[in-house]
């Protein structure tokens, strides 16, 4: 798809300043980066299948869940 290499490009450097801020901040925050690859809403709006993609509330789900386990530094991939 046009334009995947500039946000292939960005989505590891948040991933790896995910990890990196996990590191320096632990015991204070927990950092995790939630990983949904195309969300279904974003592609219709391109014109594009949705279902292809996920659908941000299950994006939400996932993000919500982060929130209340004990985990960081992680890189949470969401699929369907």
């Amino acid at each position: 798809m046009r334009g995947s290499a500039a946000v292939s490009t960005v989505n590891a450097g948040i991933e790896a300043f995910g990890r990196a801020a996990a590191l320096e901040l632990q015991g204070k925050i927990r950092v995790n980066v939630v990983s949904p690859g195309w969300v279904s809403e974003a592609l219709e709006a391109m014109g594009r299948d949705p279902n292809k993609g996920v659908r941000a509330a299950v994006v939400a789900q996932v993000f919500r869940k982060c929130l209340t386990e004990d985990i960081s530094g992680q890189v949470v991939s969401v699929t369907h």
